[in-house]
């Protein structure tokens, strides 16, 4: 015998909800969005990143996680980058020789 309860809307909204700008909540916390953005890769050890859109500043931005991919075609997923973040974009150094990478970014606010 299966039984099935259907969460009150009331307390379905205390676990999960999206507002009217596309926010997901989880109670009182927002869930960071997660963007995806292809880098340049400069030298084979450093990346050049332009903002996704103009509400993602050097003051709302932060990188989540990298994924390079190696000249070899493997790939290589980094969490601590050298970093700096300009009003137009993100530079920095990824350490080894990479053909091209990814970049994981999120917002603070």
């Amino acid at each position: 015998m299966v039984v099935s309860r259907r969460i009150s809307e009331a307390l379905e909204q205390k676990l999960f909800s999206v507002d009217s700008d596309g926010h997901a909540w989880s109670g009182a916390r927002r869930i960071p969005d997660i963007t995806v953005v292809k880098a340049d890769i400069v030298n084979t050890t450093d990346f050049n990143m332009n903002y996704p859109d103009t509400t993602w500043t050097k003051d709302n931005t932060f990188i989540v996680a990298v994924r390079g991919v190696l000249p070899d075609g493997n790939t290589k997923q980094m969490g601590a980058i050298n970093a700096t973040f300009t009003p137009y974009g993100v530079y920095g150094y990824l350490g080894g020789e990479f053909a091209s990478a990814e970049i994981l970014i999120s917002k603070y606010r």
